[in-house]
Parts: C-alpha cells; structure tokens; sequence
C-alpha cells in the first residue's frame, strides 16, 4: 500500500510539473515560439481563456466552451492527457492568457482546436499542488 501511494505521489508530481502554471510557448520548427493569435467574440457558452480565469468563481461547475491554440500538450498523465490553451487573450503577466484542459481526447501542440468541458476551481492533487482554475473532463475537436 505504502509503494503504491509513493507511486501515486511520483506521478502526481510528474503531472504537475508538465502541466505547471507557467505560460507555456510550444516550440516551432523553425525554433522560435508559437504565439496564439486573438480569436473570435465568444458568445453563447463560449468564453475567452482570460474570461474564465478571471471569471473563475462565477462559472464554477459550468460547461463551457473555449477555441484556441494547443500551446503544451502532455499525454497519459494520472489517466488524463494535460492540455494547454491560449486564445490572445489575457496577459502573461498576470497569468491570464493561458488555461490547463484535462481531456480523454488527444491534441497536437499549435493546432486551433475548440474545448468543451467543466470549470473546476481551486483543485487540490496533492503533494502541494494545485490549481486555483481549470477546464476538465473536456472534449477536443477542430
């Protein structure tokens, strides 16, 4: 039992530090950094990735919809494949121009995708770390 949580915690802290709240720039081939553009109005359940962090505690357990760039992508992690999306909007320097996706689905890193999936907010994993916003049990599609 006791190897079996160390197991746990092993992953929990390879999960959190792929999936840390630095804003992530994918690289691209030519090696620079891909940057998301600004995408369209939200409207409907769509919202912007600044809005539902700003907007965290007012969209709490609410299905949402977001579209943006897949800037970090990190597969299998704790049975859950870590995503990360950025749509122009927000800043990095308050943080708010990047949100973590947690999906069954799979992503490529700089292609647009839309994300349908749930707010959670201030979830605990364990082992210190948590995250006070983020978008789970989502759905990927292009």
């Amino acid at each position: 039992m006791m190897l079996r949580n160390m197991l746990s915690i092993c992953l929990l802290a390879v999960a959190v530090a792929a999936c840390s709240k630095e804003s992530p720039k994918a690289a691209t081939p030519e090696g620079g950094e891909a940057q998301a553009e600004k995408v369209a109005a939200p409207s409907g359940n769509r919202k912007t990735v600044a809005d539902v962090i700003t907007k965290h505690a007012e969209l709490k357990d609410q299905v949402v919809e977001l579209r943006g760039k897949v800037v970090k992508y990190n597969p299998s992690i704790m049975g859950k494949n870590w995503v990360h999306l950025q749509d122009g909007s927000g800043s990095e320097a308050d943080g708010t121009n990047d949100i973590l996706i947690t999906t069954q689905d799979t992503a490529t890193v700089d292609s647009e995708v839309t994300v349908t999936g749930t707010v959670h907010v201030d979830q605990d994993f364990g082992a210190g770390y948590s995250y006070e916003v983020l978008v789970e049990d989502a759905t990927i599609t292009p």
